[in-house]
Formats: structure tokens, sequence, C-alpha cells
């Protein structure tokens, strides 16, 4: 071990010490450095009288533990003097950096950057030999990050923060870049008045710089557009349209098995209820796990689709979400995707099942976002939120290793700390 470089995380130069011993106690991997001071001290600080006695000595023990799973430690023995003048005792002054702290700056600087990390604060505090509360309270000191600047393309989205369904930040509001995959920002409360709130204090020409606004369908979203970007482009995220259809689908299967309990032994039904995961997904897609899972798939596929033929109500509403999908992702202009809108809306809306009719209502509800969902816009590819779901899972990861959070002040400083951090890596 390098002692000079040890003294040196102290701020402290070997010139200025009368003696410095190392000992290594090996069993508990612990190297304590015992250090005195060449005495400095000319005069008493309060009426300057140079007839000073050395009352005792101040053995203070500080944690220099920059290195991983090495604990070192500094004991200094700092004089204490009586002035025979004054009668008054003070300490020798040395240079112990930092200032009244019982930690380096070395080591304070290696907890800053570990903080920017996905690490839990217990696992920080073990790797330096310090208290939780001495990680947490070094992390608070830290600069408060600021809101960026709102990019062209913002996706917002939400994400669940505590599990308490009576909290009010549950559901905290996070918005995100999709092309530098940067958070914007990260607001305790998805409700109205609060985000009203948030977005009146952001100086309208910096709101004005949004072009496009993606979500998922959520009024309250819909009105803070209205109200606060009503020059941008309203965008429904893609997958949000497909959920739309999967639980809707899900809804029938789940009701058709009700009304045909009678048919439980028969294979139909047991294809039905078996493979339901098969069915929220594309069907190529499907297919494709069924071949490795199955090795030949010829006998599971004329199963499916002979319970497509006995179930027509489930077949219908599952082919109508593959044509919607493979006619959509081919659109190019806003007129030709209005007029295939226009066309699944009225197909919907005529159908006998009430699952189909919901799905209507809702393309009803949003027509014009969905439509701007799937035509090209000046980038030449759809816009979606993928990005702002995969910060969502970025986020999610981080309270989940910390086994949730009761901060948000904190955690959400801490998450802009982690992807500010990220960033500046990847440049």
């Amino acid at each position: 071990m390098n002692r000079n470089f040890i003294l040196s995380c102290f701020g402290l130069e070997e010139a200025n010490l009368s003696s410095c011993n190392e000992v290594f106690n090996e069993e508990d991997n612990v190297i304590t450095y015992y250090i005195e001071f060449l005495r400095n001290t000319s005069c008493c600080p309060f009426c300057g009288s140079t007839h000073l006695n050395v009352k005792g000595y101040y053995n203070p023990c500080l944690n220099g533990s920059i290195l991983h799973n090495v604990k070192i430690f500094l004991r200094p023995k700092i004089r204490r003097y009586l002035c025979m003048c004054c009668k008054k005792t003070f300490k020798e002054n040395v240079n112990i950096s930092p200032f009244k702290k019982r930690i380096s700056e070395k080591v304070i600087e290696n907890i800053k950057i570990d903080l920017c990390k996905k690490l839990t604060y217990t696992f920080i505090a073990s790797e330096y030999n310090v208290s939780v509360t001495n990680v947490i309270n070094i992390f608070d000191s830290m600069a408060d990050i600021p809101r960026h600047q709102l990019p062209k393309v913002m996706c917002v989205d939400e994400f669940k923060f505590v599990n308490d369904a009576r909290h009010k930040s549950r559901y905290p509001f996070v918005m995100s870049e999709p092309f530098t995959s940067k958070i914007i920002d990260i607001v305790e409360y998805r409700t109205k008045d609060v985000l009203v709130d948030y977005f009146t204090k952001i100086p309208a020409f910096q709101r004005n710089f949004v072009e496009f606004y993606v979500t998922d369908m959520n009024e309250t979203y819909r009105y803070i557009h209205k109200k606060f970007f009503p020059n941008s482009i309203h965008i429904v995220d893609h997958f949000h349209i497909y959920e739309l259809f999967t639980s809707q689908l899900q809804s029938l299967r789940i009701r058709i098995m009700k009304e045909n309990m009678n048919e439980h032994n028969t294979e139909e039904y047991k294809c039905l209820k078996k493979n339901w995961r098969y069915f929220l997904m594309r069907k190529h897609k499907a297919l494709s796990i069924l071949v490795d899972e199955n090795g030949m798939c010829e006998d599971v596929y004329f199963k499916i689709e002979r319970m497509f033929r006995h179930y027509p109500e489930f077949s219908y509403l599952y082919n109508s979400r593959e044509e919607f999908f493979d006619v959509m992702v081919k659109m190019k202009d806003y007129e030709e995707t209005e007029q295939w809108m226009d066309f699944f809306i009225q197909k919907f809306a005529d159908s006998t099942i009430p699952e189909l009719r919901s799905i209507g209502r809702s393309f009803i509800n949003w027509k014009t976002e969905i439509i701007n969902a799937y035509a090209k816009n000046k980038y030449g590819f759809c816009l979606t939120n993928a990005v702002a779901e995969a910060n969502n899972k970025s986020i999610k990861s981080l309270i989940n290793i910390a086994n949730g959070y009761t901060n948000f002040s904190r955690f959400r400083k801490r998450m802009l700390y982690i992807d500010a951090f990220k960033h500046i890596k990847k440049e």
C-alpha cells in the first residue's frame, strides 16, 4: 500500500509528520496509520501568549477506506494545549481534510461515484466501511438535478412507486426523450391538478418546442396536451393499442369458457384454456414459439385451428386484431390511415361481439391520436413510447433492489443522477 497516497487522501504530507507507523491486521484485513505531527503551534489563539503547556492528546479515528474489502484508518495523535496566561485550552491546528469529518475526501468522492450507479445505500456503506446514514447524508449534500429542456419528441408514462392504493404518489409521472433515452423529469403525482401546476411553471416558449407528444390512452394526458401542447401532434403508443386488443381478447376467452363449462373435457375447450399466452401474441410469433417448444408444430396448429372453428367469436376477434396490425403498419400518409381507421371503426361497430364493439368505441374516442400513431411523420418512421417503457423498467429495477423507497424527493434525485451518469459513460 502506498503510504504517501493514503496520506494525500487526508490532505497530509509526510514532511509535516514527526512519525508515521503502518499496522496491518491480517485477520480483520485492516490497515491503520498512527501519525504524529511536528509541533507547529507557537502562541495561544485567544490571548497570543507563547506560554503553552501540552495538557494531553486527542486521538480521532478517521476512515480512509478507498479500496473495496480493505479497511483503512488514520489515527492521528493531536496535541491539546493549555495557555498558562488565559488558562484556556485548544487543540493543535493540523491540516486533516475534510474539516470536522471522519471520512477522507477520497472516500466521499468514491461514494458519490457509486451513488450514480444502481447500488443500494447499504451496499455502498458496507463497501467503504461507513454507516448508511453517512451515505445518505453525502447523497443529500449533492446538488439537485434540475429538469432538462423539453425535447421535440416527448414520451410520457407513469410507473408504480408504492403498492398502497391510498398513497398519493402511487403512480409518479415520468417524461423521456426517445432518441437519447434521457429522462427529462419525474413528477411525484400524475393527477390533473399536480400536472397542471407543474406545466404552468414551464414558460410557453419551452412548451412550444415540443412537436410530438406520445402517451397511452389516459384522459389526463390528453387534457395536458390540449392545454399546454396544442401545437404538437398527440400520438397514442402502439403498445397500448395492442394492449386494448389483448385485454378484450382475454375477456372474450374467459366469457366463452364460462358459457361453455359443459365442454370442459373437449379438446377445443382445453386448447382455449391452455394456450391463452399464445393468443396474446401476434400469430407469426406464437407459431415460432410453438415450433420451438413442440418440435413438430403440425399437431398443435391443427388443434388451434379446430378450436377457432368451434368458437367463431374468438376466431373473429383474433383475426380482426391480426388484420388491423397487418394493415396499419403499412400506412404512409394521414389520409390513407384515416380511411382505414374509418373502415375498422365501422367493422367493429357492426360486430355482434361486445368485446369488439368496445374496441370500436375506444377507436372513436382516440381516432386522431391513433391515426397519428401510424401515419408517417417528418422522421419517416412511427414514434412509440418504447423508450419511456425502458426507462420505467430501469426505474422499477432501482426500486426493487432497494426493496422500495419512502422518500420520493430523494428517489427522484437518485434516479436522475443514475440516468445522467449513464449518458456521461456513453459519451
